[in-house]
């Protein structure tokens, strides 16, 4: 287990997370007042959230929005996570500050440097969130086909394998593998954490959950939106995948958030919202969780509602006290670590911290953080 330096193994039973800052959302959410990805807002985001005492400051890797031939639209607007996380890094003080990687888009020699300079820029604070690749125009971008499902995760294990002994070797090393060769390879400075940086990855198939299970230190699940006690199950059932292979995980989920004073208040900044959705971005994301199953009428309409509103996830608008009681909820069901989006993060990162957190340091979850 890697050291004590990274909040994202202090003793808190629930971690929290803001997720998502470097881009503008998944580019649907086109209201006046939806979050821009720009360096300043970014940087007030993860300023509060460290402020806070928030475990971690997650990106999203992304090449290319959801939208097709329209090179202006807000969807394509992110910033490169890596450098990212290098600025973030020196900007705050406590948070475990998270680059997001495509394993196919950058060579394991290069993304065992750049991680070890962030570790130490850090001082011990840097995770990497893991991520195989899915989509196809992004892969396109790079000349490449989306790959088998198996290869995918054999390049995957292969690639963080390398990084793993990058960051930990003692001396030169040959490596010869089915889809890497390395030569005499080292990197100097290793990381400030040992034996390695904190790893996540959000492996959904059952491959991707033997992978998780066995090279990462947080899986990182889609919860059940219908109940919090109806997420105890899957989260128990990653848990016991890592066991049987001799190992202990964290499980983390993600949550979108509308927070207001009323539920009318809530109710009417999601109608606005929906008002203002991207129906075209809106139709691909629904396509593509469409292509995972055979859903009701009735319930794309509530998946339409929820994607128009959020970035999907676990819903948690409404009032500070349900709000509070949800992720409570989720916390008892056995969730260690929960991220969390907004319409807008400027706006609802101090609602969160003022009303809602605590609530849940009172529940037991949290202590308060001192800084």
């Amino acid at each position: 287990m890697p050291n004590t330096t990274n909040p994202l193994f202090n003793g808190n039973k629930l971690k929290l997370g803001s997720f998502a800052t470097n881009l503008a959302t998944n580019g649907h959410i086109v209201a006046p007042d939806a979050f821009e990805p720009t360096w300043a807002n970014t940087l007030q985001c993860a300023r509060m959230a460290d402020e806070a005492g928030f475990e971690a400051i997650v990106p999203v890797a992304r090449w290319k929005g959801p939208i097709e031939d329209e090179a202006s639209h807000r969807a394509h607007r992110s910033l490169d996570p890596m450098i990212w996380a290098a600025g973030l890094a020196q900007a705050t003080s406590y948070s475990s500050i998270f680059a997001t990687y495509h394993v196919y888009t950058i060579h394991p020699l290069v993304a065992a440097k750049q991680c070890a300079a962030v570790d130490h820029i850090s001082g011990g604070r840097f995770a990497l969130n893991v991520v195989a690749g899915w989509s196809e125009e992004e892969f396109a971008m790079f000349g490449l086909n989306l790959p088998d499902h198996e290869d995918h995760y054999q390049r995957t294990e292969e690639w963080v394998h390398l990084l793993k002994r990058l960051w930990s070797e003692e001396h030169e090393f040959d490596f010869e593998g089915k889809f890497y060769q390395l030569r005499k390879a080292l990197v100097r400075p290793q990381p400030i954490q040992r034996p390695t940086i904190p790893l996540m990855n959000a492996g959904t198939s059952e491959r991707g959950k033997r992978f998780a299970a066995e090279q990462v230190d947080i899986a990182f699940i889609a919860l059940d939106p219908s109940d919090p006690e109806a997420c105890r199950r899957p989260i128990e059932a990653y848990r016991e995948v890592a066991r049987a292979l001799g190992r202990e995980i964290q499980v983390w989920g993600y949550g979108f958030s509308i927070q207001r004073d009323t539920m009318q208040e809530v109710r009417d900044y999601e109608d606005y919202l929906v008002a203002h959705c991207d129906e075209r971005g809106l139709k691909r994301l629904m396509r593509r969780r469409l292509d995972r199953g055979t859903p009701s009428p009735a319930e794309i309409e509530v998946m339409k509602r929820r994607m128009a509103t959020g970035m999907g996830g676990f819903p948690l608008s409404g009032v500070a006290e349900d709000i509070a009681e949800r992720i409570i909820g989720v916390a008892n069901a056995g969730l260690d670590g929960l991220l969390l989006t907004w319409p807008n993060a400027v706006d609802g990162i101090p609602r969160f911290v003022r009303d809602v957190l605590p609530r849940l340091e009172a529940a037991g979850l949290r202590k308060p953080h001192r800084r």
